[in-house]
This record gives C-alpha cells, structure tokens and sequence, in this order.
C-alpha cells in the first residue's frame, strides 16, 4: 500500500530511546475510498426511501362478499 501511494509512512526517533513506532498518513487511501463511501451512503439513503414507501403504504380496504343466489 505504501508503493502504491495510498499511506505514507513517518519513522520517529527519540535521542534518548531510539527507533520508535512508525507514524502512518492516509492521506491517498481516504482519497480513494471517498467514491466508495459516498457510494454506500446513498444506497443506505435509497435503502430508507424505500423502507419509509413500504411503511406508508396503503392496505386494500377489506369488503364483504356476499354469495350469488342461485335459481333454484
């Protein structure tokens, strides 16, 4: 990941301890995820519209149905 320029990797050195961990910056990797997340937001937003349709939609009003008289 780090060839590819998606995190770039600070070494930190103390004078009195030596090597350190390692600091990363995400910077390309947050630039490449962005269409995604921006993706997955609005399937989430299409997601709500429809469960908001489905909840607010009207039932069919129940009738009774009388039998035919047959001719006897």
């Amino acid at each position: 990941m780090e060839a590819g320029g998606l995190i770039r990797r600070v070494s930190r050195f103390d004078k009195k301890y030596g090597q350190q961990s390692n600091k990363y910056i995400f910077d390309g990797l947050i630039k490449e995820a962005i269409p995604f997340a921006e993706e997955a937001i609005a399937e989430r937003e299409e997601k709500k519209k429809e469960a908001a349709a489905r909840r607010t939609r009207k039932k069919p009003k129940l009738k009774v149905v009388k039998p035919k008289k047959e001719d006897s």
